[in-house]
Protein backbone atom coordinates (compact mmCIF):
# COMPACT_ATOMS: atom_id res chain seq x y z
CA UNK A 1 0.00 0.00 0.00
CA UNK A 2 3.07 2.50 0.96
CA UNK A 3 4.53 1.90 -2.55
CA UNK A 4 1.34 2.46 -4.28
CA UNK A 5 1.16 5.77 -2.61
CA UNK A 6 4.63 6.04 -3.45
CA UNK A 7 4.03 5.89 -6.62
CA UNK A 8 1.05 7.81 -7.45
CA UNK A 9 1.16 10.54 -4.82
CA UNK A 10 1.26 13.29 -7.48
CA UNK A 11 -2.18 11.71 -8.77
CA UNK A 12 -3.75 11.80 -5.44
CA UNK A 13 -2.25 14.93 -4.30
CA UNK A 14 -3.92 16.75 -7.92
CA UNK A 15 -7.90 14.79 -7.13
CA UNK A 16 -7.62 16.15 -3.58
CA UNK A 17 -6.80 19.91 -4.44
CA UNK A 18 -9.43 19.72 -6.94
CA UNK A 19 -12.05 18.37 -4.83
CA UNK A 20 -10.60 21.19 -2.51
CA UNK A 21 -11.55 23.97 -5.05
CA UNK A 22 -14.31 22.37 -6.23
CA UNK A 23 -16.06 22.36 -2.46
CA UNK A 24 -14.60 26.16 -2.36
CA UNK A 25 -15.90 27.50 -5.45
CA UNK A 26 -19.60 25.60 -4.45
CA UNK A 27 -19.64 27.51 -1.16
CA UNK A 28 -18.63 31.07 -2.96
CA UNK A 29 -21.04 30.76 -5.19
CA UNK A 30 -23.68 29.77 -2.65
CA UNK A 31 -22.86 32.19 -0.49
CA UNK A 32 -22.73 35.06 -3.27
CA UNK A 33 -26.41 34.21 -4.15
CA UNK A 34 -27.87 34.47 -0.42
CA UNK A 35 -26.55 37.10 -0.16
CA UNK A 36 -27.96 38.73 -3.25
CA UNK A 37 -31.21 37.29 -2.36
CA UNK A 38 -31.32 39.17 1.05
CA UNK A 39 -30.33 41.95 -0.44
CA UNK A 40 -33.01 41.92 -3.02
CA UNK A 41 -35.33 41.14 -0.10
CA UNK A 42 -34.12 44.28 1.89
CA UNK A 43 -34.45 46.42 -1.75
CA UNK A 44 -38.01 45.00 -1.35
CA UNK A 45 -39.21 46.32 1.79
CA UNK A 46 -37.28 49.35 1.62
CA UNK A 47 -40.46 50.96 -0.46
CA UNK A 48 -40.82 54.53 1.49
CA UNK A 49 -41.55 58.49 1.12
CA UNK A 50 -38.33 60.55 1.01
CA UNK A 51 -36.47 57.86 3.29
CA UNK A 52 -39.48 57.39 5.71
CA UNK A 53 -39.42 54.01 7.03
CA UNK A 54 -42.28 53.08 10.18
CA UNK A 55 -40.74 51.68 13.13
CA UNK A 56 -37.24 53.23 11.54
CA UNK A 57 -37.85 56.98 11.44
CA UNK A 58 -38.21 59.18 14.30
CA UNK A 59 -40.97 62.09 15.21
CA UNK A 60 -37.96 64.37 14.81
CA UNK A 61 -36.44 63.05 11.32
CA UNK A 62 -39.67 63.08 10.26
CA UNK A 63 -40.13 66.49 10.96
CA UNK A 64 -37.11 67.69 9.98
CA UNK A 65 -37.55 65.90 6.57
CA UNK A 66 -41.07 66.63 5.21
CA UNK A 67 -41.78 70.04 7.82
CA UNK A 68 -43.66 71.45 10.72
CA UNK A 69 -47.14 69.29 11.31
CA UNK A 70 -50.33 71.43 10.29
CA UNK A 71 -52.20 69.47 12.45
CA UNK A 72 -52.06 67.25 15.43
CA UNK A 73 -55.06 64.57 16.81
CA UNK A 74 -53.99 62.67 20.12
CA UNK A 75 -56.20 59.00 20.50
CA UNK A 76 -55.06 56.68 23.28
CA UNK A 77 -51.45 56.29 23.16
CA UNK A 78 -50.99 57.52 19.53
CA UNK A 79 -50.82 61.06 18.22
CA UNK A 80 -51.76 61.16 14.53
CA UNK A 81 -49.55 64.31 12.45
CA UNK A 82 -50.96 66.13 9.37
CA UNK A 83 -48.19 67.35 7.18
CA UNK A 84 -48.66 69.72 4.31
CA UNK A 85 -48.92 67.41 0.57
CA UNK A 86 -49.29 68.06 -2.87
CA UNK A 87 -52.93 68.33 -2.56
CA UNK A 88 -54.40 70.99 -0.03
CA UNK A 89 -57.16 69.59 0.60
CA UNK A 90 -55.67 66.07 1.60
CA UNK A 91 -52.74 66.43 3.67
CA UNK A 92 -49.51 63.51 4.41
CA UNK A 93 -50.33 61.44 7.83
CA UNK A 94 -48.44 59.99 10.40
CA UNK A 95 -49.10 58.39 13.18
CA UNK A 96 -47.00 57.95 16.17
CA UNK A 97 -46.89 56.28 19.31
CA UNK A 98 -44.47 58.04 21.36
CA UNK A 99 -42.01 58.92 18.82
CA UNK A 100 -41.99 55.77 16.86
CA UNK A 101 -43.54 56.11 13.40
CA UNK A 102 -46.51 53.35 13.00
CA UNK A 103 -47.99 54.47 9.63
CA UNK A 104 -47.19 57.17 7.14
CA UNK A 105 -49.90 58.14 4.61
CA UNK A 106 -48.15 59.67 1.39
CA UNK A 107 -50.61 61.80 -0.51
CA UNK A 108 -50.15 61.47 -4.25
CA UNK A 109 -50.87 63.80 -7.15
CA UNK A 110 -50.88 61.65 -9.79
CA UNK A 111 -47.16 61.96 -9.54
CA UNK A 112 -47.25 57.86 -8.58
CA UNK A 113 -49.52 55.16 -10.44
CA UNK A 114 -50.13 51.84 -9.48
CA UNK A 115 -47.74 50.21 -11.45
CA UNK A 116 -44.86 52.05 -9.74
CA UNK A 117 -45.97 49.64 -7.30
CA UNK A 118 -47.17 46.50 -8.95
CA UNK A 119 -43.70 46.41 -10.47
CA UNK A 120 -41.58 46.56 -7.54
CA UNK A 121 -44.25 43.98 -6.19
CA UNK A 122 -46.63 42.30 -8.29
CA UNK A 123 -50.50 42.25 -7.75
CA UNK A 124 -51.51 43.16 -4.22
CA UNK A 125 -52.08 39.73 -2.25
CA UNK A 126 -55.08 41.31 -0.35
CA UNK A 127 -57.98 44.67 -1.06
CA UNK A 128 -60.55 46.67 1.25
CA UNK A 129 -62.94 48.17 -0.28
CA UNK A 130 -63.79 51.76 1.49
CA UNK A 131 -67.47 51.59 1.21
CA UNK A 132 -69.88 48.80 -0.06
CA UNK A 133 -70.38 51.05 -3.53
CA UNK A 134 -69.73 49.00 -5.98
CA UNK A 135 -66.56 50.84 -8.33
CA UNK A 136 -64.40 53.55 -7.08
CA UNK A 137 -61.38 52.90 -4.91
CA UNK A 138 -60.06 50.15 -3.37
CA UNK A 139 -57.20 49.67 -0.69
CA UNK A 140 -54.46 47.16 -2.47
CA UNK A 141 -52.21 45.93 0.82
CA UNK A 142 -49.04 43.94 0.75
CA UNK A 143 -48.99 43.85 4.53
CA UNK A 144 -45.74 41.53 4.21
CA UNK A 145 -43.83 44.27 2.40
CA UNK A 146 -45.28 47.11 4.72
CA UNK A 147 -47.14 49.10 1.94
CA UNK A 148 -50.83 49.66 0.29
CA UNK A 149 -52.48 52.17 -1.65
CA UNK A 150 -55.54 53.42 -1.99
CA UNK A 151 -56.43 53.41 -6.40
CA UNK A 152 -59.00 52.94 -8.66
CA UNK A 153 -60.61 49.62 -9.15
CA UNK A 154 -61.45 50.18 -13.09
CA UNK A 155 -57.58 49.29 -13.88
CA UNK A 156 -56.49 52.76 -15.27
CA UNK A 157 -53.64 52.51 -12.22
CA UNK A 158 -54.13 55.61 -10.85
CA UNK A 159 -53.61 56.29 -7.05
CA UNK A 160 -54.67 58.73 -4.39
CA UNK A 161 -52.55 57.42 -1.05
CA UNK A 162 -49.56 55.40 -0.15
CA UNK A 163 -49.73 54.00 3.29
CA UNK A 164 -46.49 53.23 4.64
CA UNK A 165 -45.85 50.50 7.69
CA UNK A 166 -44.09 48.06 9.72
CA UNK A 167 -44.66 44.34 7.72
CA UNK A 168 -47.43 42.45 9.49
CA UNK A 169 -50.38 40.27 8.62
CA UNK A 170 -53.05 40.87 6.78
CA UNK A 171 -56.19 40.84 9.68
CA UNK A 172 -53.20 42.86 12.04
CA UNK A 173 -53.48 45.11 9.28
CA UNK A 174 -57.09 45.25 8.84
CA UNK A 175 -57.48 45.63 12.24
CA UNK A 176 -54.99 48.37 13.47
CA UNK A 177 -55.42 50.05 10.11
CA UNK A 178 -58.05 49.96 8.09
CA UNK A 179 -61.00 49.46 10.47
CA UNK A 180 -63.88 51.33 8.77
CA UNK A 181 -62.90 49.20 5.27
CA UNK A 182 -64.93 46.10 3.92
CA UNK A 183 -63.86 42.90 2.51
CA UNK A 184 -66.28 42.46 -0.53
CA UNK A 185 -68.33 45.20 -2.57
CA UNK A 186 -72.11 44.73 -2.12
CA UNK A 187 -73.98 43.05 -5.16
CA UNK A 188 -77.12 43.46 -5.87
CA UNK A 189 -79.02 40.90 -3.55
CA UNK A 190 -76.33 40.38 -0.84
CA UNK A 191 -76.96 40.86 2.62
CA UNK A 192 -74.14 43.50 3.36
CA UNK A 193 -75.28 46.11 6.21
CA UNK A 194 -75.58 49.46 4.55
CA UNK A 195 -74.74 48.55 0.96
CA UNK A 196 -75.71 50.59 -1.78
CA UNK A 197 -76.65 49.72 -5.28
Amino acid sequence: MRQYLQRHKKTILLIFLTLIITLGVIILVRSRSQMTKQENKMQEITFNYKSITPGATSKESVMSIIGDPLDQNQNNNQTTYTFTSPVEARPHEAVFEGSELLLFKETVNLNKTAKDIKDKFGDAPNMLYRSTVAGGFALYIYPDRGVAYLGDTSGKNIITEIWYFKPTTFENFKTKWAPDFYDSVATEGSPAEGAYY
